[in-house]
């Protein structure tokens, strides 16, 4: 993991693909405080996993709005299932 000011980069590794055992989860959780989102979007290529989005929110304090963009890239295992809820 490593971050800046403005940008975060994250790494994480699953075990070899010879345990069966487990199904990670991937959650892209796009509400931050009551009322703090204007506007965001999110959505899922079902062929390759990839999830983006973008959001509009108000800061927990301060003035004016802050803009968020998001992407994940994912290899090495099967796409189970994707989706996006409201």
């Amino acid at each position: 993991m490593t971050t800046t000011n403005h940008t975060a980069l994250y790494r994480f590794t699953f075990p070899t693909a010879g345990d069966t055992s487990l199904s990670p989860l991937i959650l892209a959780d796009t509400i931050d405080l009551p009322l703090g989102r204007i506007n965001a979007t999110s959505s899922v290529d079902g062929d390759t996993g990839r999830i983006t989005g973008s959001g509009t929110f108000v800061p927990s304090f301060g003035l004016g709005t802050y803009d968020l963009h998001f992407c994940a890239d994912f290899e090495g295992a099967a796409i189970r299932d994707t989706g996006v809820r409201p």
